[in-house]
Parts: C-alpha cells; sequence; structure tokens
C-alpha cells in the first residue's frame, strides 16, 4: 500500500505527566514529515487527541446545525408551507444530529 503523505496526518495521544509532545520525533515517511494535529475529522466525527472528549464533535454539528437551522427560518419568514420545513428539517437537521449516533440506530428498531 503506498501512503499520500500530503493526506496523511498524525495524532498523538499521550496523558502521561513524564514527557511533553515536544519530546516524541515527528513521523517520516520518505524523507517527508508528517503534520501533526490536536484534532482530526474521521469519516464526519471528529476526534480530539488532548482529552478525548466530544467537545470539539459537538461543537462542529452545533456549528453545522445552526447554519441549516438559520436557512429554515428564513424558508418559515418567505412562508414555506409547514409540511415543507418539516421534511427539510428531518432530512437537513435531523440527519446530521443523528449520524454516527448508536443510540439513535437501536431506537429506531424499537419504534
Amino acid at each position: 500500500m503506498l501512503i499520500n503523505t500530503n493526506k496523511t496526518k498524525e495524532m498523538v495521544i499521550y496523558f502521561g505527566k513524564q514527557r511533553s509532545l515536544d519530546d516524541v520525533p515527528p513521523l517520516c515517511i520518505n524523507s517527508r514529515n508528517i503534520e501533526r494535529v490536536v484534532t482530526f475529522k474521521l469519516l464526519g466525527v471528529v476526534i480530539s487527541s488532548s482529552d478525548l472528549t466530544w467537545d470539539a464533535h459537538v461543537l462542529y454539528i452545533l456549528s453545522k446545525c445552526a447554519k441549516r437551522i438559520y436557512c429554515i427560518w428564513n424558508l418559515s419568514k418567505a412562508g414555506v408551507p409547514a409540511c415543507d420545513i418539516v421534511y427539510i428539517h428531518c432530512s437537513g437537521v435531523r440527519s446530521v444530529l443523528e449520524y454516527a449516533c448508536a443510540f439513535c440506530f437501536f431506537a429506531s428498531w424499537i419504534v
């Protein structure tokens, strides 16, 4: 397998107190240094190496949904029928909120 060094990123996850991230030498492939990142988006899910919490992902999703809700608000002010607003909400906002959510997947089987 050939690795595309332009698209490859390095994420160091280390919670120890003995060393800092500056002590870890940079990853080098084919005499090219790989870019070191703190957050990375993988298949639409934002992963943060600093604390491994969902904070960065939640902020990303909120930003994405806020833009879509603003568009829906403008459509409602323009007089678009409520049934169309609900359709746009389900396809544009709800789908973003439920993406990669295991609970939503299992809840859909219960209903």
